[in-house]
């Protein structure tokens, strides 16, 4: 499944086969608008991921529906309508371990942006006030805990009334869709799902629930108790093996299979689409079954011949079908190798934390095994491996007690000296990446400014950022601006 953050201000809905036209896919936004709740009332301060099982309801899900204003064509018969709505229920609940109640009729009405009153209602209005053109929208809430994770525990489906849907066939295309939403599964970027949808893919009025689908379920809720199934959750959207030097061996990248299901995972084939890139390692061989709670992995490098960037796709054949990582590259001349480092950021502990590990970043872009972290959208260039004029990076992991969080120092003089101030701080990797160190505070040509910020509280934490208004900003809040000079610079990243 597609797993990003969703914008406060888009409220949008989605499309019934019949209407499928009148908006373009390029242009067409979600159909689902997720918001914070607190006890006392609305809280849009930050959205989360709709995949994960941070936000996932915690009992059975317990709806209503309401009649009134229902379309002439089954304005007669509301035992209809709720007999499509059950019917679009139990296409989930047949395939994932999640319930829903239904509750009998209700004059509730769905109470769309005013607030969550914790009934889930079905009912009808004119969508067109959300999105002109539309045939359903899901509004749902959730309720934000301190680790920056939450739980579902309000969700309203408004289905148009104005003639997009004009029978239970195409109820039943936008409930299938809307309930998934419900669910807390955003839109995948696979154009065959139930699911499909803006910005990655097109809405497709299909009502038959795909593989995709399928996992997006199971990994929020598990599978259904009568069906085992084996099945993974955190597999990478894609793998960034860096800008390589021509001629030169990327440093290695894996990413880890894990069995999330509740029965052996097979994997039958292994395949790579890219000359460049090759597998160098790894449990995941052909043959391999993965029991439940296990795990596997596929290590890749890449050489690039040429110049450019490329694109390489890891295949696998597996007992829950075929599974697709995406793998990036770009071959660069005249050059040192050198790689991303991703910000995270988590609201709930107010931390940071940077990698450029592939495993890392699949596992908090998944938000499966570690919750509560979203990109913020900054990068910070870096050398994977240790390259002439710049100096090994340690990564630290500071205890709870003292911060549960990660220290990179630069060099091996605050390396040392770190670990022998901090003898309970535990020593990851004494050369996790590599960066040229300034002189007095300046850096070479070729390189940019990084600072580094503190934040000067029991649970330490710092932040690392090329860009001086950030480090002001963060300075501002009360952080503590640390390096040489005048700007207080920390290391020089490549540029």
């Amino acid at each position: 499944m597609s797993i990003r953050k969703l914008v406060a201000a888009l409220v949008a809905a989605s499309m019934a086969a019949t209407a499928l036209a009148e908006l373009p896919a390029a242009s067409a936004p979600s159909d689902f608008v997720l918001r914070g709740t607190t006890a006392a009332g609305d809280d849009p301060a930050k959205f989360r991921f709709t995949f994960g099982p941070a936000i996932a309801w915690s009992a059975p899900i317990r709806w209503s529906y309401n009649h009134a204003n229902a379309p002439a064509v089954l304005a007669g018969s509301p035992s209809t309508v709720v007999a499509a709505l059950q019917q679009a229920v139990e296409k989930w609940t047949s395939i994932c371990g999640v319930s829903f109640r239904y509750q009998g009729l209700t004059p509730a009405t769905t109470n769309g942006l005013a607030g969550p009153d914790r009934v889930n209602v079905v009912g009808w209005d004119s969508v067109d006030r959300f999105l002109p053109g539309a045939a359903g929208v899901t509004i749902a809430f959730y309720q934000p805990d301190e680790a920056g994770g939450g739980e579902l525990v309000d969700a309203d489906i408004v289905l148009d009334n104005t003639g997009r849907i004009n029978g239970p066939s195409a109820l039943d295309v936008v409930a299938v869709h809307e309930l998934g939403h419900v669910l807390g599964l955003d839109h995948s970027e696979q154009s065959g799902a139930v699911m499909s949808g803006p910005p990655d893919s097109a809405y497709n009025g299909r009502s038959g629930l795909a593989i995709d689908d399928v996992r997006g379920c199971r990994c929020l809720y598990g599978p259904n108790p009568a069906n085992v199934a084996g099945y993974s959750c955190s597999l990478p959207k894609s793998l960034d093996l860096g800008r390589v030097a021509v001629g030169t061996q990327s440093v290695p990248q894996a990413f880890t299979v894990f069995n999330d299901g509740t029965s052996g995972l097979a994997i039958a084939t292994v395949g790579i689409t890219a000359g460049d890139v090759r597998r160098n390692g790894g449990s995941c061989i052909p043959g391999t079954v993965v029991p439940p709670g296990g795990k596997c992995d596929v290590v890749l490098t890449a050489t690039p011949a040429s110049p450019g960037a490329r694109d390489a796709v890891v295949s696998m054949a597996t007992s829950d079908g075929d599974y697709a990582v995406p793998v990036r590259l770009t071959g660069v001349a005249g050059g040192p190798s050198t790689i991303d480092a991703v910000e995270y950021y988590n609201a709930g502990l107010d931390h940071y934390f940077i990698s450029w590990v592939g495993n890392e970043i699949a596992i908090l872009d998944a938000g499966v095994r570690s919750h509560g972290w979203a990109r913020t959208g900054e990068v910070i260039p870096t050398y994977p491996s240790g390259q002439a004029g710049a100096s090994p990076l340690c990564r630290y992991y500071i205890p709870p007690d003292k911060g549960n969080s990660h220290f990179y120092g630069r060099g091996s003089v605050e390396c040392e000296r770190t670990g022998q101030a901090n003898p309970s701080f535990v020593l990851e990797d004494p050369a996790f990446m590599s960066m040229v160190l300034p002189t007095a505070g300046v850096c070479p040509s070729g390189t940019r400014n990084v600072y580094r910020v503190f934040s000067d509280r029991a649970d330490a934490n710092h932040r690392y950022t090329t860009s001086l208004a950030i480090r002001d900003v963060m300075v501002a809040r009360g952080w503590l601006a640390e390096g040489d000079g005048p700007d207080r610079v920390v290391m020089c990243a490549p540029a």
